[in-house]
């Protein structure tokens, strides 16, 4: 890909500069025309400087898009290979359904209320006081922060609960192994000793209410592995999940 694009622009440079207007002319109807479906190019609003068009009527509208449709997946799907196969789907929705010349021309006046909006309140913020953040109505624009605050303490609180379950695990691991070795030695001891068989018995109730915790616990794990899920790419999350897999497995030794 890059080095067609470095193909791309060797060859407009190398044309004679009567053929450069023409060569634009065609990238532009190529991209605007032919590939995004507005029909309005090259008139109004488009300018004519093809650089000026590209990033004002194609990257502009493109980061806008991707900013909603992100927020649409967000909510959506907790997959983020489901989240980017939707996404682009809904792009080339856009873009082949004809509806590019809407974000056009939305896009513009957006990011200019966002940049001033959020210019000035930044400006007074910071002459009289204000803490971002401290309370009070939302901003427009302001709503992409928010969501990433949100998914921030979404990612918190799946750590929290999963070290949680971790000690939890751990206590309830430790109290089985040690009622699983006082019911062995009762139950030999009773071969001996018949006062010894009603400890015995009083254990095993104890080892099988133990259990019975265990797989509460195990139970608690699965929502708490998909709660985790979509924060798969954290190293603390993915290790405290394997970590809780191995203390499983050793409890598996004393399930019986």
């Amino acid at each position: 890909m890059k080095n067609l694009l470095f193909i791309l622009i060797l060859a407009v440079s190398l044309m004679p500069a009567t053929t450069h207007a023409a060569a634009f002319d065609d990238i532009g109807a190529l991209i605007f025309r032919d590939f995004l479906k507005v029909s309005s190019y090259p008139s109004a609003p488009f300018t004519g400087n093809i650089i000026n068009d590209l990033v004002m009527f194609f990257f502009i509208p493109t980061v806008f898009i991707v900013i909603i449709i992100y927020s649409i997946t967000g909510r959506m799907f907790a997959n983020a290979r489901i989240r980017l196969l939707l996404g682009i789907a809904l792009y080339l929705f856009i873009v082949f359904g004809g509806y590019f010349t809407m974000f056009m021309l939305l896009a513009g006046p957006y990011f200019l209320f966002l940049v001033v909006i959020i210019g000035l309140f930044l400006y007074f913020a910071s002459h009289f006081g204000i803490r971002p953040g401290g309370g009070g109505a939302t901003l427009p624009g302001t709503a992409l922060g928010g969501a990433a605050t949100g998914e921030r303490k979404q990612e918190a609180e799946v750590v929290n609960n999963l070290h949680s379950l971790g000690r939890q695990l751990d206590e309830a691991v430790g109290e089985l192994k040690k009622l699983h070795q006082q019911v062995d030695d009762a139950q030999k001891d009773s071969k001996t000793n018949p006062a010894a068989a009603t400890t015995a018995a009083t254990l095993s109730y104890e080892l099988a209410t133990q259990r019975a915790h265990v797989n509460s616990l195990q139970s608690q794990f699965r929502a708490a592995e998909m709660d985790a899920a979509r924060f798969r790419h954290l190293h603390e999350v993915s290790s405290s999940l394997s970590a809780i897999r191995n203390r499983f497995s050793e409890a598996g030794r004393y399930m019986k």
